[in-house]
């Protein structure tokens, strides 16, 4: 969209479209897209299933409290059952992600150094895989970084020299959330005397 702008074109057909598509890719020369083997894929695709039924579990706690409280009998009775159904899913689907991940080596030995990370388990471990993919294809940690939205770029106008005031947020959001989370945890199991920030090395 930036490069339309930049050429100041204001017309959007299928023909324009890959017309700029080709100009660009000849000026800038961008690395080719891999995608991800089918052992990522459906790692990811069971990790967001797996919130999915989190959340269904979650509203129906909420529903049940509402239900208990109004003394709607009937209707608790029928989110009791619901929350069965689904806590038997969520344990079933955690397990098969187990399964999963102990099924292929990279994912096993990745899983096994993200886990060695004072503070995290089996869960938020299954997330950063599914979000972050195969780490391998990174050729540096900044660009890892970058992909994650953290990083902070510093921003610079004259004399105006704001320096990493906040994070680009400009990567993938579910996986800020997972390393939200992983560091509020960090941050309470970490030793008093050791720095937080080699866990983070």
């Amino acid at each position: 969209k930036g490069f339309a702008q930049s050429e100041l074109i204001r017309n959007k057909t299928d023909h324009a479209d890959a017309a700029l598509l080709a100009r660009f890719c000849a000026a800038l020369q961008p690395s080719l897209w891999t995608p991800p083997s089918a052992q990522w894929r459906e790692l990811r695709a069971k990790v967001e299933r797996l919130q999915v039924l989190k959340e269904m579990h979650q509203q129906e706690s909420n529903r049940l409290e509402a239900h208990q409280a109004s003394s709607e009998a009937l209707l608790a009775h029928s989110v009791l059952e619901h929350l069965a159904w689904l806590s038997e899913k969520i344990k079933a689907l955690e397990s098969d992600i187990d399964d999963h991940i102990d099924r292929y080596p990279e994912l096993k030995h990745d899983a096994e150094l993200i886990e060695s990370i004072p503070g995290i388990g089996k869960t938020t471990v299954a997330k950063v895989l599914a979000y972050l993919g195969d780490v391998r294809r990174f050729h540096s940690k900044k660009a890892l970084v970058a992909f994650a939205g953290i990083d902070a770029p510093p921003y610079q106008s004259g004399q105006i020299d704001v320096r990493s005031r906040s994070i680009s947020k400009r990567g993938s959001a579910s996986l800020r959330r997972t390393l939200f989370l992983v560091m509020s945890v960090i941050l309470q199991c970490a030793p008093i005397d050791e720095p937080v920030y080699q866990f983070m090395d």
